[in-house]
């Protein structure tokens, strides 16, 4: 089922961004579920390998990367970014860009997960180490 999402990172200031078409939604089967269970399983060495893994990201400032829509793993995405559609920017500027109905921010720099719902204006923020088992 189309519901679109961003997968976005926020490393050292910057904004990784990368686009998702289908199967969206935060609840099982969708991609948000699929985020969550992966990000319970991190710690401190988990989130320094994603960063290098973002470090290596080539940068677009603001400008998009066209390429596969969807969001496959962290490590896929992250190994291969030039194959997926992305941007980076140095601002949380997604809004801007397409219109979609779900954004997910992996902020590194606050140790944070942030979900938002776009169509009825939800938003919920949680520790990356503490993400409850009904965050939705």
């Amino acid at each position: 089922m189309e519901s679109k999402s961003w997968v976005i990172f926020k490393n050292n200031g910057t904004f990784y961004m990368f686009y998702n078409h289908f199967d969206s939604y935060p609840m099982y089967p969708g991609l948000g579920d699929d985020l969550v269970f992966q990000i319970r399983k991190w710690d401190n060495n988990k989130i320094e390998e994603i960063k290098k893994l973002l470090y290596a990201v080539p940068l677009t400032n603001g400008e998009e990367n066209i390429g596969r829509s969807s969001f496959d793993s962290f490590y896929k995405n992250l190994n291969h970014p030039i194959a997926y559609t992305y941007r980076t920017s140095n601002t949380n500027d997604i809004h801007k860009y397409m219109k979609c109905e779900y954004y997910y921010l992996i902020d590194l720099d606050d140790n944070k997960f942030t979900i938002e719902e776009s169509i009825e204006n939800i938003k919920f923020t949680y520790s990356l180490f503490q993400i409850p088992y009904q965050w939705w």
